[in-house]
């Protein structure tokens, strides 16, 4: 693949182990539900093989382990016709995600570490921010695939975002660190300048660091919407959303851990 401003990390990484995080083998049998929002996606939603890794502690935010929603537009986490009133309450209790900090430091797997501001320079940012240790993260990943894809060729920088070091974010994204840029959050230093409160999220910040929108766990019209504001923004076309192949809507898991 021709290195462009898309292109992520050269092949190269290494494994890595986490005492909490515990890797799934390939066919490995489901864990019993332990949660509301793991029992309302396990039978849904499959887990990519040997990706997905598990952390009992990070399952199942509730509406009652969240912060207060004060009712902005970000994230647009209204309830919807027919959505599930317990999935609504949980992600209308979520902070608001704002502007990060421009001088916060954000570095690639590849090692090259630039203030925030500094990776703005030419496009609005598209980050899909994720966490490693989770089922949650790692069933949106074909979906972000294809948003990735499909603004490729538009005037926006799309990239991972995850809550791991260089090697972990590789590790998880296998194959999509080569194709897109991949970015490395193990403190998640980025994740708290961005006021996330709930992973996986999309996030689009313009070139003057200004945020045009998030959207916090996997609803498909709150991407939707993140995705039209995206493609008027970049003149661009948007994806179809939801498509074959996304899983069901979920409410995603604590952004700090």
């Amino acid at each position: 693949r021709a290195p462009s401003h898309h292109n992520g990390a050269m092949p190269g990484w290494r494994s890595i182990m986490r005492r909490q995080a515990v890797t799934s083998a390939c066919g490995s049998c489901a864990n019993d539900r332990i949660a509301a929002a793991l029992s309302r996606t396990a039978s849904a939603c499959d887990t990519p093989l040997a990706r997905a890794t598990y952390r009992s502690r990070s399952m199942g935010c509730t509406a009652a382990t969240l912060p207060a929603f004060s009712g902005t537009r970000t994230g647009r986490s209204a309830a919807t016709p027919g959505s599930s009133p317990t999935l609504n309450r949980a992600l209308r209790s979520r902070a608001v995600a704002t502007a990060p900090s421009v001088d916060v430091e954000l570095a690639s797997v590849r090692g090259e570490s630039r203030p925030f501001g500094n990776w703005l320079t030419m496009f609005p940012l598209v980050l899909a921010v994720v966490d490693p240790y989770t089922h949650e993260s790692s069933w949106i990943l074909k979906t972000v695939q294809r948003i990735f894809e499909n603004f490729a060729g538009g005037d926006c920088r799309v990239a991972f975002l995850a809550t791991a070091d260089a090697a972990g974010t590789t590790r998880f994204l296998g194959s999509l660190a080569d194709d897109f840029l991949a970015f490395a959050d193990p403190g998640r230093a980025v994740v708290k300048s961005l006021g996330l409160a709930v992973l996986p999220a999309l996030v689009v910040v313009r070139q003057d660091g200004s945020l045009l929108g998030a959207a916090e766990g996997w609803v498909p019209e709150e991407w939707r919407a993140l995705c039209e504001d995206l493609a008027q923004l970049s003149s661009w076309s948007r994806p179809s959303m939801p498509a074959a192949g996304d899983p069901n809507a979920y409410p995603g898991t604590a952004a700090l851990g």
